[in-house]
């Protein structure tokens, strides 16, 4: 991290006009970047219960489960429930061997 006073103290006068500049345009930066909403998750296609995804598969509900452990296409909202991105588990399902 920069340290800014030392920059200040440590500039030539003949910089300081360029200096305050360059620390006007970082607030600037800095204030935008602190009003920008946070940034969101990716869009995904239509949230697939288990069931869903399980019929989709022709595999049991259990199946589906092991299957998202770890999967960038699974979400776990609560420790309870599961959802299952469409486009995400169709395209790893038509990876598989």
């Amino acid at each position: 991290m920069v340290d800014l006073a030392k920059l200040v103290d440590d500039a030539p006068l003949s910089e300081l006009p360029a200096v305050a500049a360059a620390l006007e345009l970082a607030r600037v930066r800095l204030a935008l970047r602190l009003a920008a909403p946070a940034p969101q998750p990716p869009t995904v296609g239509k949230w697939l219960t288990p069931e869903e995804a399980a019929t989709i598969a022709r595999a049991s509900k259990r199946q589906v489960y092991e299957w998202a452990i770890g999967k960038r296409w699974a979400h776990r909202p609560s420790r309870r429930k599961l959802l299952i991105d469409e486009v995400g588990f169709l395209a790893w399902l038509s990876s598989r061997p």
